[in-house]
């Protein structure tokens, strides 16, 4: 999670995020939204409650703020969920998962695997927690979310995409930098050769072949 900067970013990240959307930080790694520098840190436990709920009182000290939170996770089996991440018209809340914009109550199919997941928040109101989580849906719901995205093509607008469904592939844990775009290389870490990225993945108990 970044620290947490003391103004609402000019952008709704709901409608824009621009290049943050691409971001694989590490520890350390620094971003600047509007002008402001900050960086990305490890998570205190004792900032998330026994529901998994980020307490913000714990990290936001003014009642305008603009973080990013980032964390990979790992899906042991195919599944498919809800995306459960609340927002109101004064606090922002944008999921992007593998490098795709999810919505709050959409559905999502993940394989088997390792998925990226950053959350950008503008908020303008003083919010007392951050909720981000998967919830179970039901075959009903899983039927009529397919039936509507064949019925629409695919591409809904931004007021459909809740009643959606939308299929994730697992990250690719290393990658070449000649397969990355240049100008999203500097929102990855590079490693100097596969030897090296490998032993990075087990001390941090990532697992490159899920």
């Amino acid at each position: 999670m970044t620290r947490a900067l003391p103004f609402a970013m000019k952008n709704d990240p709901m409608r824009s995020l621009g290049d943050l959307g691409s971001l694989r930080p590490a520890s350390g790694d620094t971003v600047t939204i509007d002008g402001e520098t900050t960086a990305f840190g490890p998570v205190a436990p004792k900032w998330i409650d026994r529901n998994g709920v980020l307490r913000l009182n714990s990290v936001v000290t003014t009642a305008k703020s603009t973080f990013l939170t980032f964390t990979i996770l790992d899906v042991p089996q195919r599944t498919v969920v809800r995306i459960d991440v609340p927002f109101t018209g004064s606090g922002r809340v944008q999921a992007v998962l593998n490098g795709v914009r999810v919505d709050h109550k959409q559905i999502v199919e993940l394989d088997k695997g390792l998925y990226p997941m950053l959350v950008a928040a503008r908020l303008r109101t003083g919010w007392h927690s951050l909720k981000a989580a998967f919830q179970p849906v039901t075959g009903e719901e899983i039927a009529a979310a397919r039936d509507y995205t064949r019925k629409i093509g695919g591409i809904p607008s931004e007021a459909d995409r809740q009643a959606t469904v939308v299929r994730l592939m697992r990250a690719e844990m290393i990658r070449k930098a000649t397969d990355v775009p240049e100008a999203k290389r500097k929102h990855m870490l590079w490693i100097a050769d596969e030897e090296q990225a490998d032993a990075w993945l087990k001390l941090h108990g990532i697992h490159k072949d899920r």
